[in-house]
Order: structure tokens, then C-alpha cells, then sequence
């Protein structure tokens, strides 16, 4: 017998918390997840369709209606540069923005260190800063703008 549509979003729900993002329709399949990705198309018409019903958009979606700028990703790099206290990885990037918009700072910067090099940052460097120069690099990366 096919789970229903609410076992199937119960178990979407369980891999979302142990992924601790939206999981991918490729990562919908056991061992990992309790139904493989094909019963939610069954259910609910396509993998789309079913992420719509809990309030989610296919990374379809996100891409054609969600272009990701140069200016996001900076902001997304300083906000969580503030709260760590210093510079993240390209790990930690990665696991904060999820594998679209962290895959944009290639397509938009050529690599991660060719965006760090946008933001007068190495690679290796990882020692704490102040919010002042903090701030001293987002002016200068924004033209002197605060």
C-alpha cells in the first residue's frame, strides 16, 4: 500500500531536520529517507508540486525567480563573518547558504578565493576583527558607501 500524503510530508519533515536544510529530491531515498522521491511524485503529481503543499519552492523556482547578486552573497558572507567573529570557510558558507546560491560565488567570482580577494580577504586568514574594520572593508568594497 503508498504512504499517504501526510506520512510523506511527516518524513520529508524528518529529513529536513536531519539535514538541517530542504533536501534535494536526490537525497529522498532510503536508507537516508524513509520513501524514495518517486512516491511523493506519485502523491503529489511532482517533486515541485509536493514542495509547494509545505510551503517550500523547487530549487527551479528559486533559480529563475531568485537570481542571487554579487551584492547578496557579500552580505551574506559579512552577516555571518559578525557572528562567528571571524572570517568563515567556504565550509561554512556552504553549509549557510546551501549548495545553489554557495555554487553563485563561483559563477559570480570566478572562486571563493577570487571573492575573498573582492573583499581584501585571503583564504587562510582567520583571525578575529573589530566591527570597525569590518565596516572599514564593506565602505571600501562599496565605493566608500556605508
Amino acid at each position: 500500500m503508498p504512504p499517504t500524503k501526510d506520512e510523506l510530508t511527516a518524513a520529508f519533515w524528518d529529513r529536513y531536520e536531519a539535514l538541517g536544510r530542504q533536501p534535494k529530491y536526490s537525497e529522498m531515498r532510503p536508507p537516508a529517507a524513509r520513501y524514495n522521491f518517486n512516491e511523493y511524485r506519485r502523491a503529489f503529481g511532482s517533486w515541485a508540486n509536493f514542495l509547494k503543499t509545505v510551503g517550500m519552492r523547487s530549487l527551479s523556482d528559486i533559480r529563475r525567480k531568485d537570481p542571487v547578486s554579487k551584492e547578496d552573497l557579500t552580505e551574506a558572507f559579512w552577516q555571518t563573518f559578525r557572528e562567528l567573529g571571524r572570517q568563515p570557510t567556504s565550509t561554512e558558507m556552504h553549509r549557510m547558504l546551501g549548495d545553489h546560491k554557495f555554487k553563485r560565488y563561483r559563477v559570480l567570482f570566478g572562486n571563493w578565493s577570487g571573492f575573498l580577494a573582492t573583499v581584501n580577504l585571503k583564504a587562510w586568514v582567520h583571525a578575529k576583527e573589530s566591527k570597525s574594520a569590518i565596516s572599514k572593508k564593506k565602505k571600501k568594497l562599496n565605493n566608500g558607501k556605508a
